[in-house]
């Protein structure tokens, strides 16, 4: 588990890092007993960009079989027709 902190190195252009950092200052402050878990699925990096991953690779497959499909239906119907 990672704890929220300001590596020294700090640039500005690190704005997501440090939104997470003060969303996770003001959670922790008022829920305290849910913290924990909220902070290890929702806060870390590697499992947000994982699932967006896994997420777009579900998408494209998606686009693919409807893509496939489509063709399929136009070819059939253009050869009836």
């Amino acid at each position: 588990m990672q704890m929220a902190s300001v590596p020294s190195n700090f640039r500005l252009t690190d704005t997501m890092n440090w939104s997470t950092l003060l969303l996770n200052c003001v959670i922790g402050r008022k829920f305290k007993r849910i913290t924990w878990s909220v902070r290890n699925m929702y806060f870390s990096w590697s499992w947000i960009s994982f699932k967006l991953m896994h997420m777009s690779r579900l998408f494209h497959l998606f686009l693919m079989l409807l893509n496939i499909n489509l063709f399929r239906t136009r070819f059939i119907l253009g050869s009836i027709a």
